[in-house]
């Protein structure tokens, strides 16, 4: 089934919010990074990450999705977590 363009400007806009959000988190504030650990932000920016790449998606933006993916990744990795789900799902 093909989206309509209003579900897909739907989608695109929530995927440029999350990762709007995602961004933010990602860098922090001094004043943020005086309240929370950078592992802390690091996973609440993947999280929205990997919102924006499923409404990229589900939009048909692949190359969009395969970004977010990847900021997935970095984010994982400098948290330790495991950046290879994010590459997998990226192909997919």
């Amino acid at each position: 089934g093909l989206l309509g363009m209003e579900g897909k400007n739907d989608y695109i806009r929530s995927a440029k919010e999350n990762e709007a959000k995602a961004e933010k988190k990602a860098k922090g504030s001094f004043f943020k990074n005086f309240f929370s650990s950078k592992s802390e932000r690091l996973d609440d920016a993947r999280d929205l990450y990997e919102k924006a790449a499923n409404s990229y998606k589900l939009a048909g933006e692949w190359q969009k999705a395969g970004e977010m993916y990847k900021r997935c990744a970095e984010c994982e990795k400098e948290t330790d977590g495991m950046p290879a789900q994010y590459i997998m799902d990226a192909v997919n």
